[in-house]
């Protein structure tokens, strides 16, 4: 099954320097003086879209309201396709937003399009956000509603930045009532490894679920009347080998193509899983500090995860 996501960028005034408003200009600043727009740039090129690269599609789209056009809804599409590297290259682009509101509830449903696509695969919303929504109240309950009455199933992830209590009340609930997954990024944080370690539970749910949607065909022999023939021919000619049909190719194909999408997607788990456990210990600890390799931890997890793909492997494989 294929997995295709929509990330949907906040590009309002307080991604930026709110230049123009006295009480807000330059408040809203990362500690090194960037604007949030620039961390936003940063989870995405080094987090998130490392952790999707095996989607199927992906498409951005940064979105805000307009303050000089009576609120008005603006909206860019940054990129649609299925290359992270070219992605990540127009991720770079982006420039410092200008003035603007944080329309999130109108920015879902003008979106949601791609959910009512009849091809069968999963679909997933990733939102990226500063703020609260300025267009309704309560936007976590009118998506919830709106998807409902549209019959639109999807996880929503939300990596909020620095969000109020407010809004992340109701990110959260977003998140949790979707099936996705929600975390709050304190501006006042700037260093990798906490930005990692904040991330780790949001990029496990990513591979877990798409390791949950990976099919696993069994390959078995057709009944077509195609088949009949070849197999009746094969029984009056033994001597002669003929080749697989066409379909029996396709489907071994796509077995082998999901076994090892599955294998990839086991092996980004671990390797999560180990970066996560030692940036709990630097950041527990001075940085000062040198952490030391665990040569006995080093085989510990080289057999578990061994034995995680062998069990994975018999299972898939019917063996």
């Amino acid at each position: 099954m294929d997995i295709h996501a929509r990330i949907l960028i906040d590009y309002s005034g307080s991604m930026g320097y709110m230049k123009g408003v006295p009480e807000y200009e330059n408040k809203t600043l990362l500690p090194d003086g960037s604007p949030r727009i620039e961390l936003v740039k940063k989870i995405l090129v080094e987090d998130i879209l490392p952790a999707i690269q095996h989607f199927s599609f992906i498409n951005i789209i940064r979105f805000s309201s307009s303050t000089y056009r009576y609120n008005e809804f603006v909206s860019r599409y940054l990129y649609s396709g299925s290359s992270t590297n070219e992605a990540i290259e127009k991720i770079k682009e982006i420039k410092v937003p200008p003035i603007g509101g944080t329309p999130i509830y109108t920015a879902f449903k003008r979106f949601s399009n791609f959910l009512q696509n009849g091809v069968l695969s999963k679909k997933i919303m990733f939102i990226i956000t500063d703020g609260d929504s300025n267009d309704v109240k309560d936007f976590d309950d009118k998506i919830l509603d709106f998807m409902k009455s549209s019959n639109l199933e999807c996880p929503i992830y939300i990596i909020g930045i620095d969000q109020d209590e407010s809004a992340e009340l109701k990110s959260k609930n977003l998140c949790n009532k979707s099936g996705g997954k929600y975390v709050n990024l304190r501006a006042i944080n700037y260093d990798k490894r906490y930005i990692e370690s904040m991330l780790f539970e949001l990029k496990s749910n990513i591979i877990s679920s798409s390791l949950s949607v990976i099919s696993e065909p069994k390959i078995e022999n057709d009944t077509d009347s195609s088949s009949e023939d070849q197999n009746s021919f094969q029984e009056r000619n033994p001597d002669i080998s003929l080749p697989p049909p066409d379909d029996y190719i396709k489907k071994l194909e796509k077995t082998i193509g999901d076994n090892t999408n599955a294998i990839s997607l086991i092996g980004k788990q671990l390797e999560l899983v180990v970066n996560q456990i030692s940036n709990l210990k630097r950041i527990d600890q001075n940085d000062e500090v040198e952490i030391l390799e665990n040569y006995e931890l080093n085989l510990k997890i080289g057999r578990q995860s061994e034995s995680y793909v062998n069990d994975y492997l018999k299972k898939i494989l019917d063996l």
